[in-house]
């Protein structure tokens, strides 16, 4: 999380030098940078790309040396922008449905996502701390051209997903607009450190300053947050995870049944079990195999002693959440690509979540009702593996494992067929 914007802030304060047509290399590096930013947060990349126009036409006083700036930016970008992005240029279908599933959304009204987006940062006390701590750091300077990159930036982050049709999991945008803040701000403190040496440039302090100061605003504790998350995890989990880790010998052809995002994650990260339904971030399949797989998971926990009523709509929801990742999150403003064409049909009640709240799933009606239906139906046809491992969340308490239902057939299958040896 450090690296991709510090490497923004490295290609600001370089592309920041364009009316220095002495030293091309270093706008062609910037737009490498920037490149390498797209790839991996797209977010912060719309910020940088916006706060770098205003940026453009604000320094801009000779044509020639603008365009021929804006071509060597353009060149470094678009190269590693290309070799970074080279399977989505020659992706197949199914790798367009794995992006849906990841969040990709196609933007249906741009009215309601530009008025989600202002709505969402005025009333984020995050942002507007930032905001303004930004404005007085810049106005401290004789040169503000940062400032008004920051407000460029920030408030018209939104710009580049409007004029593609598309976003990606739309809130990270907010988060990329308040990490650009604190960068305009450090590059505003920098000019500040320059000036009151009677520098032009940015010298070793500002520079310093800067790089410094990266670190600080994202250190919090000793312990990061994500150590202290693993502790509490290991303390309410630990149970769960060891039966997976220990019976593993015994039968590693079980299969796992799970509506429990950790019991999930540690299955597929340190076993060999089947996971029912697959997960949606790592398997893209259509929407009627995912189906077919939530159906059968209900069966198979039906012929098990988990009592039907921990099998109910809500946990449908979640095993669709985890089978399909993101693809189920809809707003007022936008939904996945191929809901155009599908024949899933949303409720028009159900565009209610703003365009900028993380994860608002909405599933259709008519899918958890067809769900249910094939799960009632008797396969005739078929002879159901009993080898399941069920681990069922009555409840929603995150990272709380006190309500979970745990039904392992694959361990008493196993003893009984290691005894028979």
């Amino acid at each position: 999380p450090h690296i991709i914007p510090t490497l923004a802030l490295i290609s600001m304060f370089l592309w920041s030098e364009i009316q220095e047509n002495e030293r091309p290399l270093k706008l062609v590096i910037a737009g490498s940078l920037l490149g390498v930013v797209l790839a991996h947060d797209a977010w912060l990349f719309a910020c940088v790309l916006m706060g770098g126009i205003v940026y453009f036409l604000i320094s801009v006083k000779n044509l020639k040396i603008f365009a021929k700036s804006v071509i060597l930016v353009g060149i470094g970008f678009l190269f590693v922008a290309f070799l970074a992005n080279l399977k989505y240029f020659f992706g197949n279908s199914a790798h367009a449905l794995y992006l849906e599933f990841v969040g990709l959304k196609y933007i249906f009204n741009s009215y309601y996502f530009i008025i989600d987006y202002y709505t969402t940062i005025l009333t984020d006390r995050g942002f507007l701390v930032r905001f303004c701590v930004a404005i007085f750091i810049g106005l401290l300077c004789k040169d503000r051209r940062f400032l008004w990159v920051m407000f460029g930036g920030s408030l018209l982050a939104f710009l580049p997903f409007v004029a593609v049709g598309h976003v990606v999991q739309a809130y990270h945008i907010v988060i990329a607009s308040k990490t650009f803040v604190l960068l305009c701000t450090l590059l505003s403190l920098s000019v500040y450190f320059s000036e009151s040496h009677d520098c032009k440039k940015f010298n070793n302090l500002g520079v310093s300053s800067v790089f410094i100061l990266v670190m600080l605003s994202n250190y919090h504790d000793i312990r990061s947050p994500m150590v202290v998350r693993a502790i509490q995890l290991y303390s309410n989990y630990n149970e769960i995870f060891s039966d997976l880790a220990s019976e593993q010998s015994f039968d590693p052809s079980c299969i796992v049944i799970s509506n429990d995002i950790f019991a999930r994650a540690f299955t597929l990260a340190f076993t060999d079990y089947q996971l029912l339904p697959r997960d949606g971030l790592y398997v893209s399949r259509s929407m009627s195999d995912i189906q077919k797989e939530v159906s059968l998971a209900i069966i198979i926990a039906k012929n098990s002693e988990v009592d039907s009523l921990l099998l109910n709509d809500e946990f449908i929801r979640k095993s669709l959440h985890y089978a399909a990742h993101n693809y189920f999150s809809i707003s007022r403003s936008f939904v996945p690509p191929s809901v155009k064409d599908h024949e899933l049909k949303f409720a028009a009640s159900q565009f209610d979540a703003g365009s900028f709240q993380g994860w608002q799933m909405r599933y259709p009606d008519a899918l958890l009702s067809s769900i249910k239906s094939d799960a009632e139906k008797i396969f005739e046809d078929k002879v159901l593996d009993d080898r399941a491992w069920l681990i069922i969340k009555n409840g929603y308490q995150y990272k709380d494992s006190s309500d979970v239902v745990e039904v392992n057939n694959c361990s008493r299958k196993a003893k009984y067929l290691q005894s028979a040896k």
